[in-house]
């Protein structure tokens, strides 16, 4: 069967018919954009870090060819000699590990990078011999400081049912706040309680007298965040201290005797009567003697302590001349009284014994 084409009918032979090309170019159309703009997943697009931590970078593409890069310098590339700087720093860039449909690397964050700064600049992109360098996509570092353990932590006592707790501050990085955190333990009961924040490097504890009559032990720690929140993973603690001073010295009298057999040797003995401070550790008592006028030197004394008196023996007194006697008591910890008192012993006339 023959089929012929009708000049004028407006009718044409089908086998003769042109299809539309709208529609084709239509269709086409993705697929021309498709093969300028390559697909790009990379995981994570954003990253926040502390700083000299390890972060993964996994980019996932539809291309054959998939090249890292940094500032425009290739990475892995043996053409590309200058480090990797970003803001002065180098960068340690590990990698390229295959992933299912790209590859992973692993940056390195500057331990001395500023806090808050960001990274850019870190692109996955398609092989430069097929498309736009300019295409890709780009991640955004922002990191942030891991703060330092603060320095040695010291207890202070500074009066009964006190305790006074410094430390020493932390080298912290430009534009870092540093603020701190108190842990308090008793160690008689296990309770711990938190103070913070502080932003002072020292904190007065308050004791209560329950608590100080039945000798509880205390241990500090102190830990130090930064200015986005990030805990310090360590902390200095100090040895548990007792939290009751010796309490203040009462009036002190003295009595003054002489061995009329030994004149020459001038020897006295003083008889100080005192208030025995409260303490559940044994206490250490120094007395110091010095005559009033005098050259400062300090007279040695023989010290023996009963419940309710101390005695004093000394040697070289001269007579009719008047000394200064200050009392101090301190524990096994070196916790002196603040205020020791001072008497005045007078060898006007002697007293036998």
């Amino acid at each position: 069967m023959k089929m012929r084409l009708v000049v004028g009918s407006g009718r044409r032979s089908p086998a003769l018919t042109t299809p539309p090309l709208l529609p084709l170019l239509l269709l086409a159309l993705p697929l021309l954009v498709s093969a300028q703009m390559p697909v790009f997943l990379v995981y994570p697009d954003n990253v926040t870090a502390p700083l000299g931590s390890n972060v993964s970078l996994e980019c996932v593409t539809d291309q054959p060819e998939l090249v890292w890069r940094i500032n425009d310098v290739q990475l892995f590339d043996e053409s590309a000699i200058e480090p990797l700087q970003q803001n002065g720093f180098i960068l340690e860039v590990g990698g390229p590990e295959a992933v299912p449909g790209g590859t992973r690397i692993t940056i390195t964050i500057p331990a001395t990078l500023h806090v808050n700064e960001s990274i850019e600049g870190i692109s996955c992109q398609a092989g430069p011999t097929q498309f736009d360098l300019q295409d890709g996509e780009t991640i955004t570092f922002t990191v942030y400081g891991l703060p330092l353990a603060p320095g040695e932590v010291e207890v202070v006592g500074e009066r009964v049912h006190q305790l006074r707790v410094t430390w020493t501050p932390p080298f912290s990085l430009p534009g870092e706040l540093i603020s701190y955190s108190l842990l308090v333990t008793d160690e008689a009961t296990g309770f711990t309680s938190s103070l913070g924040p502080l932003n002072d490097t020292s904190f007065t504890h308050q004791i209560s007298e329950r608590q100080a009559l039945d000798c509880h032990l205390y241990s500090f720690s102190v830990f130090s965040l930064n200015d986005v929140g990030l805990s310090l993973n360590s902390s200095s603690s100090t040895p548990a201290l007792h939290p009751s001073a010796p309490g203040p010295l009462g009036a002190v009298t003295t009595e003054v005797s002489h061995d009329s057999q030994q004149l020459s040797d001038s020897r006295a003995v003083l008889r100080l009567f005192f208030q025995r401070p409260e303490s559940c550790f044994p206490l250490n008592y120094t007395l110091t003697l010095s005559e009033e006028g005098g050259p400062q030197e300090v007279i040695a004394v023989q010290l023996t302590v009963s419940e309710s008196e101390m005695v004093a023996e000394a040697t070289g007194l001269k007579e009719n001349s008047r000394y200064s006697a200050t009392l101090s008591a301190s524990n096994h910890f070196h916790f002196s009284i603040d205020d020791p008192m001072t008497t005045e012993v007078s060898f006007g006339g002697w007293s036998h014994w």
